[in-house]
């Protein structure tokens, strides 16, 4: 299964979104309804609006892409919500090669990466930054299985 309705419902929740060239066949399909949420930020680079796109999209050596299924860029809407960015409908390697008891934390989840290069970056615009990301997160919770 795809998270087809996932555009929907970042609409629905207010967010200003991109739909990544390609993201109806992103990533395999989910053998069930995701049933939780990762959250991680890009540890990229500093400066520019999405220069993390092509890694969350394609990937990076150790780890092939998706990364995620939504990326929260710094640019901003007309409200001064941060712009998502759509990457995959399918499953994403955000939790890694891992697994925990043989459970794929990318089959069983959906990830939100927002562009930051972390602590070293100052995180301007806090509080609408902060809420870009609660409705991001509830947007893929709103696709995942109750």
């Amino acid at each position: 299964m795809r998270l087809l309705e996932l555009p929907d419902a970042l609409r629905d929740r207010g967010v200003t979104f991109r739909l990544v060239a390609g993201c109806e066949k992103r990533g395999a399909d989910f053998p069930s309804r995701p049933r939780a949420v990762l959250m991680h930020w890009t540890a990229g680079p500093r400066t520019g609006l999405a220069p993390s796109l092509n890694v969350v999209t394609f990937g990076r050596s150790d780890l092939p892409g998706p990364l995620c299924q939504v990326l929260q860029s710094r640019e901003k809407d007309g409200n001064g919500l941060d712009i998502a960015y759509v990457v995959a409908l399918g499953i994403a390697n955000h939790a890694g090669k891992g697994s925990w008891r043989g459970i794929s934390g990318n089959s069983r989840s959906t990830g939100l990466e927002i562009e930051w290069a972390g602590p070293t970056e100052p995180f301007h615009n806090v509080g609408r930054r902060r809420e870009t990301s609660v409705r991001i997160l509830r947007a893929l919770l709103d696709v995942s299985a109750p």
